[in-house]
């Protein structure tokens, strides 16, 4: 077997009746795919007021209005909403159409002890 392969091990490969395995040829891992993802999303710098907002729209579910969670000018909302975009952390119609995308719910389950400090 390759290396973490036996990891990923699963009954399907198993012959029951030749009492072998049937490793499959080279597969695509999750688990590879989800490291790399991870390390790409670690190595975002994430500055307080954009931790705010995706602590936010977490628990919140699909298509927040931020207006009604935060008391801060539009503006600088504005801004932060259109740096965490450029991250590809949220998607934003507007305002108030916000909601995670999957690299931004990685951030915020990987940081969750940082982002709520």
């Amino acid at each position: 077997m390759r290396p973490g392969e036996i990891l990923h091990c699963h009954e399907g490969w198993v012959d029951w009746g030749r009492g072998g395995l049937e490793v499959p040829a080279l597969e695509p891992c999750v688990c590879q795919d989800y490291r790399e993802r991870l390390e790409k999303a670690r190595s975002l710098s994430i500055p307080d007021r954009e931790k705010e907002v995706l602590v936010a729209l977490c628990p919140a579910g699909d298509r927040v209005d931020l207006t009604d969670v935060f008391t801060r000018d539009t503006a600088v909302l504005e801004e932060t909403v259109a740096s965490l975009e450029s991250k590809e952390l949220v998607t934003a119609d507007t305002l108030s159409e916000t909601e995670l995308t999957a690299k931004g719910r990685l951030v915020v389950s990987d940081r969750l002890d940082e982002v709520n400090d």
